[in-house]
């Protein structure tokens, strides 16, 4: 079964066995992600369409999900980066006492800060008015645009301040900014994300729901 587009429609079609291949691969963190090849022509009977909502929707309880794990993943190498800091000497003093290594952690906790503080309002905008409201995807839009930039702003500073060893394959740090970095990818990017609250934010603005942009920002509920 598979949920896409055919052309301007949102449809969910079954593909015979046999009619499509798996073509194995795998992600910058190196999880299995395959592609499935699907050549095969559909009778009308194996296409039903459904509502562009069903196929937003899948997007964007993907989206969200991803953008807790990215939370998760975020708060980890905050920790692992001042544990490190903390216990590695150069010049006879641990290295966070040197200011540019202090001015990379506290970039990587305000980005940890600001993806936390994304995802609860979009948490809290999903329990008020449901993940299929526009507001919930509003939400949702904004953590998954700033999870997806934290990603790459805070693996850059991390592997900065471990040096050479968190580029292991044996360090723990990998483990969490290669998948930061996949999760920044999949269910749409920082780009696709901002783009859409673009379009949400106007889409409101056009249709009455809100008369200013602030009121757009600040109101959970439209």
């Amino acid at each position: 079964m598979v949920l896409g587009e055919a052309g301007p429609r949102a449809v969910v079609m079954t593909v015979p066995r046999g009619e499509f291949t798996v073509v194995e691969g795998a992600n910058v963190a190196y999880e299995p992600r395959d592609t499935v090849r699907i050549d095969a022509t559909l009778d009308d009977t194996a296409i039903v369409e459904v509502s562009r909502d069903t196929l937003r929707e899948w997007r964007v309880r993907g989206a969200f999900g991803l953008t807790a794990s990215t939370v998760g993943y975020l708060d980890r190498i905050l920790g692992l980066t001042v544990d490190h800091a903390s216990q590695r000497t150069q010049f006879g003093r641990p290295i966070a006492k040197f200011q540019a290594v202090q001015h990379m952690i506290s970039a990587i906790a305000g980005e940890v800060t600001a993806t936390q503080a994304a995802h609860n309002a979009a948490v809290a905008a999903a329990v008020a008015c449901g993940i299929d409201s526009k507001a919930a995807e509003f939400a949702v839009a904004a953590a998954k645009a700033q999870a997806a930039r934290a990603a790459s702003a805070v693996s850059k500073h991390a592997h900065q301040v471990h040096g050479a060893i968190g580029f292991t394959l044996d360090h723990q740090l990998r483990h969490f900014t290669l998948r930061s970095m996949a999760a920044a990818k999949e269910f749409g990017d920082a780009r696709e994300w901002n783009v859409r609250l673009g379009q949400l934010a106007l889409g409101a603005l056009d249709d009455g729901r809100a008369d200013s942009l602030w009121h757009v920002i600040t109101d959970s509920g439209r």
